[in-house]
Order: C-alpha cells, then sequence, then structure tokens
C-alpha cells in the first residue's frame, strides 16, 4: 500500500507505521556499499551509518528516530572534513540526502506513532497530519518572521511584496511546518543576496523581493524572485556542505534559533528540498548572473500524491 499523507493520518496500526520506518531504513542500507565503493573517503561514515540503520530494524520508534538523526549528524560531520571534490561528489551528496530525507519523514511516522498509541489505537484522525493555514496566511507570517531575524542580524531587512498569483489558494497546507521552513530557507537567503549586494544602508535602491503563491488541482506553489545578483555557483543550489567555511562554527537547527547565524554553511537550500519532497513537490532555482534569482517551490496539499515510502533520490 503507497502510504500517502492521507492513508497515515487515517491509520491505526502501529506495527505498520513501524514496518514503513523499517523499510526505509532498509532501502538507504542497502546504498551504503555503493557509496563506499564509489568513494572510499566515505567508509568510515557509510560503516557508521549501517550500524545504525541495522539498530533500526529492531528499536523502538523513538528510539530508532534518535539513533537515525545522531547517525545523520555524524556523517555530515564526517563529510565535512572531506575535501571539495569528496565532499560535494555524488556519492558523499546521495548519502547525505538519504539519512536526511529518513530523518524528516521518520520524524512524521514516529509523530503518527505515537498518536496511535497514546489514543489506544483509536486515533482515527491525525492533528499532526491535518491541514494548517491556508498558504497565504503561511507566506504572512513567515515572511515576517524572517524580515525580523535579518533585521536582528543586520539592522534592517529588504521590502518583500506578497502576491497572489491567478490560482488563488483556498486551501489548508499539510505539515506547514515544512513549507514554511523551506520558504524560510530560501528567503533567508534572498534577504542575505541583497544586503550583501548593496549594503544595509541602501536597501532601498534595489527592488522588493517579490513572492507569488497560488494553488492547483491540489498543488501548492510558491515563486520568490529577488535582485540580489544571482548565484554564485551552481553548485549552491542543492549541495550539502557547498561552503567549507570551517571557521564559522555550524549550526543545524532552525535559523530562527537563539544565537545562530543568519547565513550557515550550505545546509538550507538542500533541507528545504528534502522537506518539500516529502510532500510530493521540489525546489528549483533559476539564476540570472548580476541579476538574481527565482526559486519555485511546489508540494502537495491534498495529500494524494504524496509517497513517504519511497527513497529520495538527489538530482
Amino acid at each position: 500500500m503507497k502510504l500517502t499523507l492521507r492513508r497515515l493520518a487515517a491509520l491505526n496500526s502501529p506495527t505498520m507505521i513501524v514496518e514503513s520506518l523499517r523499510h526505509r531504513s532498509a532501502l538507504r542500507k542497502s546504498q551504503l556499499p555503493l557509496y563506499a565503493a564509489a568513494s572510499p573517503m566515505l567508509c568510515q561514515a557509510t560503516e557508521k551509518l549501517g550500524k545504525i540503520y541495522t539498530a533500526c530494524e529492531s528499536e523502538a520508534p523513538a528510539a530508532a528516530l534518535e539513533q537515525i538523526e545522531k547517525g545523520a549528524w555524524a556523517a555530515l560531520y564526517l563529510v565535512r572534513k572531506l575535501a571539495d571534490k569528496e565532499r560535494l561528489g555524488v556519492a558523499a551528496q546521495a548519502m547525505l540526502r538519504d539519512c536526511f530525507s529518513l530523518l524528516i519523514a521518520g520524524r512524521v511516522l514516529v509523530g503518527r506513532y505515537n498518536e496511535v498509541v497514546q489514543s489506544g489505537r483509536h486515533a482515527y484522525s491525525s492533528p499532526l497530519l491535518e491541514g494548517g493555514p491556508v498558504l497565504e496566511e503561511l507566506c504572512k507570517d513567515t515572511i515576517e518572521d524572517t524580515r525580523a531575524f535579518c533585521r536582528e542580524k543586520h539592522g534592517d531587512a529588504p521590502e518583500v511584496e506578497l502576491m497572489c498569483g491567478t490560482l488563488q489558494s483556498t486551501g489548508q497546507v499539510l505539515l506547514p511546518s515544512h513549507v514554511q521552513f523551506s520558504l524560510l530557507e530560501l528567503l533567508k537567503n534572498s534577504l542575505g543576496a541583497h544586503v550583501h549586494r548593496v549594503g544595509v544602508e541602501r536597501l532601498d535602491e534595489l527592488p522588493p523581493i517579490q513572492i507569488v503563491h497560488g494553488e492547483c488541482e491540489g498543488w501548492g506553489f510558491i515563486k520568490m524572485s529577488d535582485s540580489g545578483g544571482g548565484l554564485v555557483s551552481d553548485m549552491s543550489a542543492g549541495y550539502f556542505l557547498h561552503s567549507s567555511r570551517a571557521e564559522r562554527e555550524a549550526t543545524y537547527t532552525y535559523s530562527r534559533a537563539f544565537g545562530s547565524p543568519f547565513e550557515g554553511l550550505g545546509m538550507g537550500l538542500p533541507l528545504a528540498q528534502l522537506h518539500l519532497q516529502y510532500l510530493g513537490g521540489d525546489v528549483t532555482l533559476g539564476s540570472l548572473p548580476g541579476q538574481g534569482v527565482t526559486a519555485y517551490l511546489s508540494f502537495d496539499m491534498s495529500g494524494l500524491r504524496t509517497d513517504p515510502s519511497e527513497v529520495t533520490r538527489g538530482k
């Protein structure tokens, strides 16, 4: 059975939820020898992940999720120390995408598992997976939060214009935290690009960042365009750890966490993409050198096309 979000929300069998998590772990474990063979420098990371994926076959869901999270960050730390060629290679990137997509899915599955167990196996609906705010309200809240964060770090923030496209969004967003996280990370990049391009005192010389949202046939869409000068390299579009600035302490929490820097080490975009891919969508970027970046976010709002049993693959 394809475990769409709607089916997961109605599923009241803890056993089936656990089986889905273990199936995902087993799929990722089967890929590890390929990654190690393609890049011997990954052997330490693949060995560590292999032990964790094996433990997931017998661990209780909460304990398994804790191990998956520790393994993901441990693998990231090991890959971060590698030279650019190995760190940005296909094998390393695929391995990181596998373990972090498992972590994202595992959090949802374990959340639903806890709901079912705590309700005595009679949880026929899921607050975790019920629709959240409409897309316009989610965008407004995210813009407000991200601009406040930018002002905290830089003293001011570029203006942002929010518009509704021809396809007005009236439906509720499923797993709104996933969409909000993704939009926040992309908007944070655009705000920072404006600040770095002209300086915080000349932000009014650039046009506002434009965000257009809409919905069509159960799909949510967000288009964001900035004038920050474009991407320095295509490498920064969807790669983990595309920056090797070792002097900056890495923080892997949500960007609004107290004390975290406005810019990180290349985690935001790939994690944003994985969160939307879990919702059946994606993030794509278009860059005009010297001008700016246009980002396109898509995600399923019906809960019918999402298939969390699939292994997410990088592009």
